[in-house]
C-alpha cells in the first residue's frame, strides 16, 4: 500500500506548493516502479521455475518411452494372435482354439513383467489450474498445448482400450471352464457366439492401435519440445489419424485384418 504523508506545513507561495506536489508525484512514481519491479522479478522467477518444472516431467515422460511401446507392441500382437486363433477355428469349423504361436507364451509372460501407466502431467494440470500458464510466451504456451493436448488424447483412447479388454475379458469369464475360471474355453462357443468373441478382440486389436498411434505421437511432440524442434500434432490429426493400420509385424503367423473402428475425439477421460 501506498502512504502519502501531507506536508508539515501549508504551502506560503506557489513555488512551496508546486515543490510540495513534485516532491508526492516523485514519490508516488518511485513507490510504482519499485512495486512494477518487484512484481516483474516475482512473475520471472515463477515462469522460470514453470519452465523448470515443465522440462522436468517431460523428462520424465521421456524415459518412459521404451517400456511404453514395447508394453502396447505386445498387447497387440497377442490381442492379434488370439483373433487368428479364433478366426481360424471359425473357418475351419473346429472344436478347440488352435494352438498359438511358439513365442506368445513368453511374451504374455513379458507383458506381465511391465506396467501401463499414461503420461505425468501433474505440473501442466497445476499450471492451468493456477493460472499461472499466462507467465510462459505466447509461442511456447502453444507448443505445451500442443504436448499435453496429445497426452489428453492418451487418457481419452485408453479407456476405449480399458472398455474393450473389459468386454473380452467379461466372454472369458463367462465361456470358461469350470476347472479353469477366467480361462476361455472357446470350444463351448456356438458359431454366433464366436463371431461376437472375434469381434470384441478386433475392437481390443484397434483400440490399441489408435492408443499407440497417440503415444508415438506424444513422444516426438515431447521430445521436438525438449529438443526445441517442431511440434507435429496438427499435421498428425489431419493426415495420421485417418489412415491408422496394424503396425505390429508378425512374429509367428500373418494376423488377421480386424476393421479400422472409427476415432471418436470426444471419448471421456480415464479415471
Amino acid at each position: 500500500m501506498l502512504d502519502v504523508h501531507p506536508a508539515h506545513h501549508a504551502a506560503s507561495t506557489w513555488r512551496d506548493f508546486f515543490i510540495h506536489l513534485a516532491t508526492i508525484v516523485l514519490g508516488l512514481l518511485i513507490a510504482i516502479g519499485l512495486e512494477q519491479t518487484a512484481e516483474y522479478f516475482h512473475h520471472l522467477h515463477q515462469r522460470r521455475q514453470l519452465e523448470a518444472d515443465l522440462r522436468e516431467e517431460g523428462l520424465s515422460n521421456q524415459a518412459t518411452q521404451p517400456a511404453m511401446l514395447r508394453y502396447l507392441e505386445l498387447e497387440e500382437s497377442i490381442a492379434l494372435d488370439e483373433l487368428a486363433a479364433i478366426n481360424a477355428m471359425r473357418d475351419g469349423h473346429l472344436k478347440a482354439m488352435p494352438a498359438m504361436p511358439p513365442t506368445y507364451a513368453a511374451r504374455s509372460a513379458e507383458i506381465h513383467r511391465l506396467t501401463y501407466s499414461p503420461p505425468a502431467r501433474a505440473v501442466w494440470r497445476a499450471a492451468q489450474q493456477s493460472q499461472t500458464l499466462a507467465l510462459l510466451p505466447p509461442l511456447e504456451g502453444e507448443r505445451y498445448e500442443t504436448v499435453y493436448r496429445s497426452a489428453d488424447l492418451i487418457y481419452d483412447y485408453s479407456v476405449a482400450r480399458t472398455a474393450a479388454y473389459s468386454e473380452v475379458r467379461a466372454l472369458n469369464i463367462k465361456f470358461s471352464a469350470r476347472s479353469t475360471p477366467g480361462t476361455l474355453d472357446a470350444g463351448r462357443m456356438d458359431a454366433s457366439q464366436l463371431d461376437v468373441y472375434a469381434t470384441s478382440l478386433a475392437q481390443l486389436a484397434q483400440s490399441i492401435v489408435v492408443l499407440r498411434a497417440w503415444w508415438a505421437s506424444f513422444y516426438r511432440n515431447n521430445d521436438a519440445m525438449l529438443n526445441g524442434k517442431p511440434l507435429q500434432l496438427k499435421q498428425f490429426i489431419e493426415s495420421g489419424s485417418s489412415s491408422l493400420s496394424f503396425g505390429v509385424v508378425p512374429e509367428d503367423q500373418p494376423k488377421p485384418a480386424a476393421p479400422i473402428l472409427p476415432i471418436n475425439p470426444t471419448a471421456p477421460r480415464s479415471r
